[in-house]
């Protein structure tokens, strides 16, 4: 079955090559990767020589490899989601393994991995000290980063049993592990990434095992209406390169943190206040969600329709919100809790300043909406006030790091932001009338 599928994916390429154009592209592709491979052997190889002294070899070839992965993994949902597909349904009569490891070769057969493939060997063969140590790591690398990203579309795309949703939390945690990993400089990380895949592998095989239906796009059920408010996320290219930009800025510096402590035992910025602002959850709110109904207008004037009150779009708020915040938050705890050790300052911290953004998130988006006309604007996307506000209340909470009895802090925050949900739920019938004049007219 397997060989029969390989076969007619190979005799659908060839057929494909009738078309001139796609051979002259076919060809460019393939040796512009072969090229690009080349030119790594050789930087590699100058690198090594000692031509280069701010950058090991080593080094640079774990910065091909984390990019390798990370490119791999927003593949999913850059420059559009591209959901996960089953080739055959559930109803075929094949084994529960044919059909998840044909849906795998599906994937796997794609321009895409070729050209990477093309890329790697011919990485490896110019480098002239390690050429097997890239083709090994790039090869693992690639092919555990497409194997984690499928196990976080399982849950994105399909209707699984509730028996079986445990593998999703294995597979959520495998993927953090994976991501961990790659920023690791570890003696055993070629070990580590095939046991996360050998795991990824296996939870995938149960994942497939457990599909009901695709999700749709009906409000059926709360797995359904998750599913809607990711399509929101995911299909709105105003939010989706915004918000990856965000968490790819905050990842970097997080990172560098990291790797700066464990080499020099010093912090990004000395550790001081400016450098929490990237450990909170700050970036995600001053680039979109202090300004939710500017860039999803036609979802507030769905709901005034609809409701006309604010207080169930304030929940439409937090499930937007949610999803980027759990990647926030598996992002930002995890490095954090390898490069500090007050522990009960970071979770205090990063929960407290997420729920004082949250909350005050409700009021910006009604009384300060900026018009979104470009995925970037020189305007900005979200009110300089809304900005200053949520910044300094995150400055003002570093304090507690200085001495304990700033901790008093906690609860007022939670007070601020309890006033600041009120106010939008009781001035919206006054104020609704702002996002319609700056929001609605062209």
């Amino acid at each position: 079955m397997i060989g029969y599928l390989i076969l007619y994916k190979f005799k659908h390429y060839i057929k494909g090559l009738k078309n001139p154009w796609k051979i002259i592209l076919t060809i460019a592709l393939t040796f512009t990767a072969f090229i690009y491979g080349r030119l790594y052997g050789e930087i590699s190889n100058n690198i090594a020589s000692g031509e280069t002294d701010f950058l090991t070899d080593e080094k640079f070839t774990t910065l091909i490899i984390i990019t390798i992965s990370v490119i791999t993994l927003l593949r999913m949902v850059f420059p559009g989601y591209n959901p996960l597909i089953q080739i055959f349904p559930k109803y075929y009569p094949l084994s529960k393994a044919e059909i998840y490891f044909s849906s795998l070769i599906n994937d796997f057969y794609k321009p895409y991995f070729f050209y990477l493939v093309v890329f790697i060997f011919s990485g490896s063969y110019y480098v002239e000290n390690s050429g097997f140590h890239f083709l090994a790591y790039a090869s693992l690398a690639l092919i555990s980063s497409h194997l984690a990203r499928r196990s976080f579309q399982y849950i994105v795309d399909f209707r699984t049993k509730s028996s079986f949703r445990f593998f999703h939390v294995i597979g959520a945690l495998a993927i953090v592990c994976f991501i961990f990993t790659l920023f690791t400089n570890s003696s055993c990380w070629a070990l580590q990434v095939i046991s996360i895949s050998a795991v990824v592998l296996i939870v995938g095989f149960f994942q497939e095992s457990s599909i009901l239906s695709r999700r749709s796009g009906e409000i059926k059920s709360k797995s359904g209406k998750v599913n809607i408010y990711l399509k929101l996320l995911l299909n709105n290219k105003k939010v989706r390169l915004p918000l990856i930009v965000a968490l790819l800025l905050k990842s970097l510096i997080l990172v560098a943190d990291f790797f700066l402590f464990k080499k020099k035992g010093i912090h990004f910025l000395d550790g001081q206040i400016v450098f929490w602002l990237f450990a909170s959850p700050l970036i995600l709110f001053t680039y979109v969600f202090n300004n939710v109904w500017g860039f999803w207008k036609n979802l507030w004037l769905n709901m005034e329709l609809k409701v006309g009150d604010y207080k169930p779009m304030t929940s439409q708020i937090l499930r937007l919100i949610l999803f980027p915040f759990i990647i926030d938050l598996l992002i930002t705890v995890p490095i954090l809790f390898f490069s500090w050790t007050d522990y009960k300052f970071i979770l205090l911290f990063y929960f407290t300043t997420a729920g004082y953004l949250i909350m005050l998130s409700f009021l910006w988006s009604l009384i300060l909406p900026v018009k979104i006309n470009s995925t970037f604007q020189m305007k900005g996307s979200t009110s300089p006030w809304s900005i200053i506000a949520s910044m300094g209340g995150v400055l003002l909470l570093t304090t507690i790091k200085i001495n304990h009895w700033f901790y008093i802090l906690i609860p007022l925050f939670f007070i601020i932001g309890g006033i600041g949900y009120w106010l939008s739920i009781d001035l919206y019938r006054k104020k609704k009338y702002i996002i319609v004049n700056k929001l609605m007219k062209e």
